[in-house]
């Protein structure tokens, strides 16, 4: 070497690799591209020589290398013949170029150079040639080796024009990262290492922390004497576009977290999958390269390193996993931790003579983990994702590097532009076992499969509850009504539809396995709005003949492929207006979803705005599930009486048994469920409803609801034949629990509790007493979460992962064997009040749903408009109650609402004084 001229001295990066060389384990990084077209040697030999110009750290090397000081050196005498070489192969592969580089193969001379290091694999039987780039660690980083890379295709296959080439030529030694930004460790970051590092190990050992029990630790084998295994796996360019989809569909706006997450979960597969969870740890680059520091495209070192860990086990949610990693990864006091990682860098001791190993400090440190080995791994894996290589001559990429001791995996990341993923996987012999790198892989390769871009979340445990509704035969689609005072057309009928797909994800969902024990929402991207909107032309139907249609369930909705909703517009060529109709499946959507979502349809059809609308579009988050956002766990005492109920009381011998409490009316004539639906709809006139709501406010019930509901019970009463002795009813009321603080979007999703309320009824009950007991009731938090608890309790339906010999899920199972074996009812009524149906112009407003025959006699659905009247749907099955029971009952509520509304029952009044009054 004639003539060398110094630079600087390394920076602590450059010094960590360099250290890393100098103890046997040197960190040299490759990167393999097949190329479109064939390279030339005189093509390479041309940009080779044109970097050595641009770039000078390309001509460097280290003099000094093993010296307390080792400083960068420019070798004049390097030329390109140094740096490439040409070998002919019978067949080209790219994971058989790649895949001896786990380890480094052709160590470089680090006191002469070159640093970089060029192999054009070249075949006969191709015209395709394969470019192998290794740089040396110490003279760049992986971002830096990418680049390079970049711009060394463009240069052989478009060489520049000698003025723009001009341009990019620079003299000066790139800087070190710690000049260009603060990487000074945290307090915290420091204050960590000195207890580690000096407190703890001089302590005896039954006063020091038990170390975190991480896999594979204890390992059997020291990591830096094994072989290193390599392997090469591909995502197609259709499932990253596919990963990427349902990642922001989930909110994972990038990949790198959402493939962090697929490894923690393969890691605990190869593991055996622990039901008690284990911790998995990772570090990840970050490339702190920036053009307005100084840093250059292509040489330096610029990188900070992040360190994550989470326990991952049969209960970790993936996605709540892969969001809490996006958000780290984004945070910047974990970037600002990151650079202070490197930071650390300075803090290694550096006296300024070897020692009796001629070793510096530096070596002597990281020489130290070899050494003194103690079979415990500090991190899981490391995964450097280099992002996409850029320029369209590249057929495949593919990159990796030495596999350091300190990892069980060490990942690279890169993929070119409209290519495919590649990631290489490396990993040490023996430290973890043949069957546990196949489960890793078998795990990694099952979830990449398993996030189906359309596949979206499992169904929570009411939607199941509606789902198996469906499948027996008891779809429950509640459906929607009202009457138009202008014409709707077609057009803005579409456009309504459309926006509504656009701001709630839901509404464009299926459910593709309904009928397996895992059910999920998925997407179907080929739903539009001629599959959800029908027009019924001259049509003669009213809204009460059309709720009177829909009361006995629609069937026609497809689970599997959608939609769950649909529009039906029942237009007349008579003066008479339009009716539009809007049925929801409630898998889809609870009561006061479906009403928001029939406020928005009709205000979108009435007053089209897409400028204004646009605003409330929503993001692409699903629904999140009741259970995932409300505690609906119910309570030790309702568990405990389930229990005494279910399982102890059965096997008393009879005369041992309470008696059981059971509704008095009406008993069980005929099996509710062979049975034909009938339904009726009651109107409460404007005047009346303020007059009920004055009432109500003046004898101390201040909301509508509970003075319906105890309206409704008197007519039971009544209808049961205003029985002398103590009548014993119940009734139900769903409790709405949306909420959008909670992330409920306004229109889908199930958001609901369920109310119950029993009471003993006789001609002494005080109309007005029961009235306000069921106000306080249902306003109680004890109320309340009894509710939540009865909603909660469906969490408990037995669910096994295989269905039975007739196909069905353990849902289906337990609700058919309900609604089959029916000896008693359990709830006399069910009242539905979704209030106010706001800010739409339509004349008559009412809603129904089906009644479900293992719970209640009646179902009453219950609505208004504004200035409009209250509109009841009332539906029960011919038999379970009588025809002229249902006519009494009908006939007594609207005739009790209007002696209420009157405020003609005094406070005192019981049921028989009502009675004497009607």
């Amino acid at each position: 070497m004639t003539g060398t001229r110094r630079l600087r001295e390394l920076g602590p990066f450059e010094r960590f690799s360099l250290s890393r060389d100098l103890i046997g384990l040197p960190p040299i990084p490759v990167l393999a591209v097949e190329t479109k077209n064939p390279i030339s040697r005189h093509a390479l030999s041309s940009a080779v020589k044109d970097l050595l110009r641009r770039y000078p750290l390309l001509g460097c090397c280290i003099p000094e290398a093993s010296k307390p000081h080792p400083y960068w050196a420019a070798n004049d005498d390097l030329d390109e013949a140094d740096i490439i070489e040409v070998v002919q192969t019978a067949t080209l592969s790219l994971s058989e170029v790649i895949a001896p580089h786990a380890v480094p193969v052709k160590p470089f001379d680090l006191r002469a150079g070159p640093l970089w290091h060029l192999t054009l694999h070249t075949s006969p039987a191709s015209e395709r040639t394969i470019l192998l780039l290794a740089v040396h660690h110490v003279l760049s980083d992986g971002i830096g080796l990418r680049n390079l890379m970049v711009e060394l295709l463009r240069l052989v296959s478009r060489p520049p024009e000698a003025d723009i080439d001009s341009k990019l030529v620079r003299t000066d030694i790139p800087p070190i990262l710690e000049d260009t930004m603060d990487t000074r460790p945290t307090w915290k970051i420091l204050i960590t290492v000195i207890l580690q590092e000096l407190i703890l190990p001089r302590l005896p050992n039954w006063l020091r922390p038990a170390p975190r029990q991480q896999w594979p630790n204890p390992i059997p084998v020291n990591p830096y004497t094994q072989p290193a295994r390599l392997t090469l796996v591909r995502i197609s360019p259709e499932d990253v576009r596919a990963l990427k989809m349902v990642g922001k569909a989930r909110g994972v706006t990038t990949l790198h977290p959402l493939l962090l997450a697929v490894f923690y979960c393969a890691i605990w597969d190869a593991a055996g999958a622990p039901k008690e969870g284990m911790p998995v740890s990772s570090s990840t680059p970050f490339s702190e390269r920036s053009a307005e520091r100084g840093h250059p495209e292509c040489t330096g070192n610029y990188v900070s390193s992040h360190d994550h860990a989470a326990p991952v086990s049969a209960s970790t949610s993936f996605w709540t996993l892969a969001r809490d990693i996006a958000a780290e990864l984004k945070s910047p006091s974990v970037r600002r931790h990151a650079q202070g990682h490197i930071g650390m860098f300075a803090y290694i001791p550096s006296p300024d003579a070897v020692n009796e190993r001629g070793q510096t400090g530096w070596e002597a440190h990281f020489g130290k983990e070899l050494t003194d080995f103690n079979y415990r791994l500090p991190d899981t894996i490391l995964v450097s994702n280099l992002g996409v290589l850029s320029g369209s001559d590249v057929e495949d990429v593919a990159w990796t590097q030495p596999i350091y001791g300190s990892k069980v995996f060490c990942i690279g990341l890169i993929s070119a532009e409209n290519g495919p993923l590649s990631i290489t996987i490396s990993w040490r012999e023996g430290v973890i076992s043949d069957a546990e790198v196949d489960r890793f892989f078998a795990a990694f390769h099952d979830q990449t499969q398993g996030l189906d871009p359309r596949k979206i979340r499992e169904l929570g445990s009411f939607e199941r509850y509606s789902l198996s509704r469906h499948l027996i035969g008891l779809p429950p689609i509640p459906v929607f009504a009202a009457e138009l005072k202008d014409p709707v057309g077609r057009n803005a009928l579409s456009f309504a539809v459309k926006e509504l797909v656009g701001r709630y994800p839901l509404l464009r969902c299926c459910i593709p396995e309904a009928n397996k024990p895992h059910p999920y929402w998925a997407t179907n991207y080929d739903l539009d709005d001629a599959a959800i909107i029908s027009v019924v032309h001259d049509s003669r139907m009213t809204v009460s003949e059309i709720l009177a249609e829909s009361a006995s369930g629609i069937t026609s909705m497809d689970l599997r492929s959608g939609p769950l909703w649909t529009v039906t517009l029942h237009s007349s060529n008579a003066a008479k207006a339009s009716i539009l109709v809007l049925a929801v499946h409630h898998v889809l959507s609870d009561g006061i979803g479906g009403k928001n979502l029939f406020s928005e349809l009709l205000q979108l059809v009435s007053h089209p705005n897409p400028v204004v609308e646009s605003t409330l579009t929503s993001s692409t988050d699903i629904a999140p599930t009741l259970e995932a956002t409300v505690n609906v766990r119910p309570s030790w005492t309702v568990l405990l009486l389930i229990i005494l109920k279910k399982l102890l009381l059965r096997r008393l011998p009879a005369w041992l048994r309470p008696k059981p409490r059971h509704l008095t009316w009406p008993t069980l004539r005929v099996s509710p469920l062979a049975q034909p639906t009938r339904s009726a709809l009651i109107r409460v006139p404007t005047t009346d409803l303020l007059g009920l709501k004055r009432a109500g406010k003046e004898h101390g019930v201040p909301t509508l609801h509970p003075l319906l509901l105890a309206m409704s019970l008197y007519a039971l009463w009544n209808a049961a034949g205003a029985p002398q002795e103590s009548a014993y009813l119940g009734c139900t009321t769903p409790i709405s629990e949306r909420n959008a603080k909670l992330g409920h979007p306004t229109c889908t999703g199930n958001y609901v509790s369920s109310h119950e309320y029993f009471a003993p009824l006789s001609p002494d009950t005080s109309f007005w007493a029961l009235a306000r007991d069921i106000a306080a009731s249902l306003a109680s938090p004890a109320g309340r979460r009894a509710a939540r608890g009865r909603m909660g309790m469906l969490g408990y339906v037995p669910s096994p992962d295989v269905v039975n010999e007739r196909g069905q899920t353990g849902w289906e199972a337990f609700f058919e064997k309900e609604v089959t074996n029916i000896r008693r009812i359990s709830h006399t009524i069910v009242v539905s009040n979704l209030g106010v149906l706001s800010g739409c112009d339509a004349e008559d407003v009412a809603w129904t749903q089906p009644v479900y025959p293992a719970s209640e006699v009646l179902c009453m659905s219950v609505i208004s408009s504004d200035n409009g009247s209250l509109n009841i749907s009332v539906v029960w099955r011919e038999g379970v109650i009588s025809g002229a029971e249902a006519d009494r009952f009908i006939s007594t509520f609207e005739l009790v609402a209007a002696t209420v509304a009157q405020d003609s029952i005094p406070d005192e009044a019981t049921f028989a004084k009502i009675e004497a009054r009607a």
